[in-house]
């Protein structure tokens, strides 16, 4: 999972679209405090545990 940390208010270089697709998980803009950044460290770190179980938990289908 993808963080990205920014001190540019505008996002023409695709951060939304990057957070639509999931190729990021946050964008979080400076400055961040240390509890924003920490809070979003471990959001992302139980939705990626989460996704893992998931994917564990799915069989494997042989056509």
């Amino acid at each position: 999972l993808c963080i990205l940390l920014t001190g540019h208010a505008d996002f023409e270089f695709g951060g939304p679209q990057a957070l639509q697709t999931g190729q990021l998980f946050k964008i979080l803009n400076k400055p961040c405090s240390p509890d924003a950044l920490k809070a979003c460290i471990q959001s992302a770190l139980n939705a990626g545990s989460r996704t893992e179980k998931e994917e564990e938990e799915i069989p494997d289908f042989v056509l």
